[in-house]
């Protein structure tokens, strides 16, 4: 996605952002970025009502990266929307993600019988933790 924003490619930005590319869910259906940034399985997160308080929506982050990328505003310099969408993504996409995860896994411990399956919800917070942590070196 950073490359397609330094080129100012905000229409892919957008599709790829809504659509997703090469991330695949448990039932083999593309996950997207800007799913995670909506999902209501957030509010299991005991901070998120915080932030929706102070946003005054559930979808903040959804509505800061469209509202960043759309190309009718033109309140962002192209390197101010590079910051703010990829940040954004960082900082409240991944985070309350991971952090859904991590909540899950421990309902999920808590409910577990012993006929109950295992849970998948500590890979699913690690990998979109541990794997935000990905760099270019």
């Amino acid at each position: 996605m950073d490359i397609l924003l330094q080129m100012r490619a905000y229409g892919a930005v957008e599709e790829l952002y809504t659509y997703g590319k090469h991330v695949r869910g448990a039932n083999g259906a593309t996950i997207s970025i800007g799913q995670l940034a909506t999902t209501k399985h957030r509010n299991v997160v005991p901070e998120f009502d915080k932030y929706v308080q102070y946003y005054n929506t559930e979808s903040f982050a959804d509505d800061i990266i469209r509202g960043v990328i759309d190309s009718s505003n033109n309140n962002w310099t192209d390197a101010q929307r590079r910051i703010v969408v990829i940040r954004t993504i960082q900082v409240l996409v991944t985070l309350f993600t991971g952090l859904q995860n991590a909540y899950e896994a421990v309902s999920d411990c808590r409910a577990q019988t012993q006929s109950s399956k295992p849970s998948d919800s500590w890979d699913k917070a690690a990998a979109i933790l541990i794997g935000s942590l990905e760099g270019t070196e």
